[in-house]
């Protein structure tokens, strides 16, 4: 299996031009993950964005894929003194065992 494109990861419609070295992501692409491109807060669209790339990364857990994604649910818990569902997603990347630090680009 080759590595996800940035469709696979950011939601149909979402390119990189390397011309311009710009991620472009539109709103409509986080559909599929249930933003409401309406008015989104960063919030939201951050967390549009991760449901997104966690969904493709747990349906495709081949080796060649160099990065997972799990997600922890607690409920209920307290934050600012109302109960709330905290959805924890972790992501991890993995590169060569002799690299001391994270590498991005060996991803």
């Amino acid at each position: 299996m080759a590595q996800p494109t940035f469709e696979d990861l950011f939601g149909t419609g979402a390119t990189f031009n390397p011309t311009t070295n710009t991620l472009e992501v539109p709103l409509s692409a986080l559909a599929g993950s249930g933003l409401d491109a309406t008015s989104p807060t960063a919030t939201n669209t951050l967390g549009a964005i991760v449901k997104n790339a966690h969904s493709w990364l747990e349906a495709n857990q081949d080796e060649e894929v160099m990065a997972t994604s799990t997600l922890s649910i607690f409920s209920p818990i307290e934050r600012n003194e109302e109960e709330r569902t905290e959805f924890g997603y972790t992501v991890n990347f993995y590169g060569d065992y002799q690299a001391p630090t994270f590498d991005p680009d060996e991803v």
